[in-house]
């Protein structure tokens, strides 16, 4: 398993990092009320393991909450709902990767994972949910990614992007209802 840390306990605002600590993805979304903006940027590393200065910016998704949101990959604007088309009651999205393959993000209460394929699909990314972090462990949410879907970690994390931060919004809607 390959595992990427959150920095925060946020899908919106946070970098992910690698299990030695190096920041792989940094993902940012200015607090506005109205017409925000996640940018996800990834981060480059030379032949020995060490930082570049070199970033590169790998999506933006524009949020809507009346509309499809908006994603910008590969420098081209997609509907969301066309790249990850809804699959089921529970807000389950899909998408398929640059092989070929399709794999649905499936929402819980608490969590999200990516399985692949048809039933029965195997989960291949899983986030561990730690609300807080352990002050003595120094315990963070992670990521567990199975190394086959390696290749495909870019768009994997764009979409886990998109799914988690839809599954708590209605986690939230949920619990102000109560």
């Amino acid at each position: 398993m390959f595992l990427l840390q959150l920095s925060r306990n946020s899908p919106i605002n946070t970098t992910l990092l690698t299990e030695d600590g190096k920041p792989m993805y940094t993902i940012s979304t200015p607090h506005k009320i109205f017409r925000r903006t996640t940018t996800v940027t990834r981060h480059t590393y030379d032949a020995e393991g060490q930082p570049t200065d070199i970033t590169e910016e790998m999506a933006k998704i524009h949020w809507h909450r009346l509309t499809s949101s908006k994603l910008v990959l590969n420098g081209e604007l997609k509907n969301i709902d066309k790249v990850m088309p809804k699959t089921g009651v529970m807000g389950s999205r899909a998408f398929t990767a640059s092989d070929g393959k399709k794999y649905k993000w499936r929402m819980g209460m608490t969590d999200c994972e990516l399985a692949d394929g048809p039933k029965p699909a195997r989960p291949v990314v899983v986030k561990m949910r730690h609300r807080f972090q352990d002050i003595s462990t120094g315990t963070r949410p992670v990521l567990e990614i199975e190394e086959s879907v390696l290749p495909f970690l870019d768009i994997i994390i764009m979409t886990w992007i998109y799914t988690e931060r839809t599954r708590r919004d209605i986690e939230y809607e949920r619990l102000g209802s109560v």
